[in-house]
């Protein structure tokens, strides 16, 4: 009998759960044993058990003399860790002669080792979760429809929100709630100028204006949202052939009045992740004066919605002690009680493309509830994709060695039957445009 083999999962943080579920269910059908390190996995067992197929290996994978002789064992490896992490498991991967696949965003650290990568015969996959990788494969696949239709594309739009369910927002006037990495919210359009194309030209705005670009949606049930640039629109110029559209935009989905509250605390410098606050500030109220120049948020004359928002997070309390120097700390502190995700809570996944040629609009949507606050929407997104993303690779011969992206027909043509059955399923609409 040959001996199986081995499928590491690097991480059994939030997203992790589904991915490790499914490979715990299928890795007997393709010969295989699955692995999974991480430092603790409490978390985890709460919301997914502990499987009897899988070997959990504890300990810090960012420790190389830990991770390395694990991975020199495996013939895969699945990384959730941070994206900054992962160029450093690549390199391991390398020269292991591991595959690898993430759910992050391909860095220039990763590009930067593609001829090693191809060399040495490995297949590595990135962009393979929700967003990006599930933003994709659906959006080709919705743009490969209508150029098959004969019709130029001449506006592309693409947003993606974690949120949670209205129901579970009660006494929340954010209507929002912490479903991934609490710190990376608070450090949202931080990182660097947002670029996108309207009407023909370069639209270009830094950090401390991003959120005042808010455009608003409605979903075809009727709900209303609103979103905010991302980072670099144009990236998908070339990856999704859109060169010839006069728009071209990426989002993250917010309920409607999150982001005019946001943007005060950006002006305010309440996102800021470096030391800010001198030695003598102590009190989120003195924090408060020294941001404001008020004493108290009703002497600010803001709206009543934003106000609301804002008092919630008791920014000008005077007598409340801040845990750091560093603002965006502070704003995390205050912010973790409101927006913690309860026990019987459920994020909520919606994933919106709109698409405008002369004769038609299109709408491809979307929306997901999470089962529970351990098995979320977001993770089944990211776990389960890139799980089923890898289980295609393991199956499918033939496939090219190197470093890859799911940005072609082969890849949403395989991928979008397998989400639909797990549930995660776009519904679609055309509306046709007046001559």
């Amino acid at each position: 009998m040959e001996k199986p083999w081995v499928l590491l999962i690097i991480g059994a943080g939030k997203s992790a759960g589904y991915a490790i579920e499914y490979w715990a269910e299928h890795a007997a059908q393709y010969g295989a044993e699955v692995w999974v390190v991480d430092r603790d996995f409490e978390h985890l067992f709460q919301g997914f058990g502990r499987h009897s197929a899988v070997r959990y290996v504890q300990g810090d994978a960012s420790d190389a003399t830990f991770l390395v002789p694990i991975l020199g064992s495996c013939k895969w490896a699945l990384s959730l860790l941070p994206a900054t992490m992962h160029a450093k498991v690549a390199e391991h991967c390398i020269r292991l002669k591991v595959h690898l696949a993430t759910a992050s965003y391909e860095s220039a650290e990763m590009r930067a080792l593609a001829n090693q990568i191809e060399g040495s015969g490995l297949f590595f996959l990135n962009e393979m979760g929700l967003d990006p990788g599930i933003d994709h494969a659906s959006a080709l696949a919705l743009l490969d429809e209508v150029r098959q239709r004969g019709e130029r594309v001449r506006s592309f739009e693409s947003h993606c929100g974690g949120l949670v369910r209205l129901a579970d927002c009660q006494g929340n006037p954010w209507q929002y709630k912490f479903t991934w990495n609490p710190m990376n919210v608070v450090r949202a359009g931080q990182g660097g100028d947002s670029l996108w194309r309207e009407a023909g030209q370069l639209q270009r705005r830094g950090p401390q204006e991003v959120f005042e670009e808010i455009r608003p949606l409605v979903l075809e049930d009727g709900t209303w949202l609103e979103a905010y640039p991302n980072r670099d629109s144009l990236a998908y110029v070339d990856a999704y052939g859109l060169q010839e559209a006069d728009r071209v935009l990426r989002g993250t989905l917010r309920r409607p009045g999150f982001c005019a509250a946001w943007n005060r605390l950006v002006q305010w410098g309440w996102v800021s992740d470096v030391e800010s606050w001198p030695a003598h500030v102590q009190t989120y109220g003195q924090a408060f004066v020294l941001s404001t120049g008020c004493a108290q948020l009703a002497d600010l004359g803001l709206d009543a919605e934003t106000q609301s928002r804002l008092a919630v997070l008791g920014l000008d309390d005077g007598q409340r002690l801040l845990p750091s120097r560093i603002p965006a700390e502070c704003l995390l502190s205050a912010l973790m009680p409101v927006w913690a995700l309860g026990p019987e809570d459920h994020d909520e996944v919606i994933m919106v493309h709109q698409l405008e040629t002369h004769s038609h609009r299109y709408l491809s949507s979307l929306v997901l509830q999470g089962e529970s606050s351990a098995r979320t929407a977001m993770a089944k997104t990211v776990g389960l994709t890139l799980a089923m993303a890898v289980e295609i690779a393991v199956s499918e011969a033939g496939l090219a060695p190197g470093l890859h992206r799911p940005m072609s027909a082969w890849w949403y043509s395989r991928l979008l039957p397998k989400w639909k059955a797990m549930g995660i399923e776009f519904k679609h609409s055309c509306i046709p445009l007046p001559a």
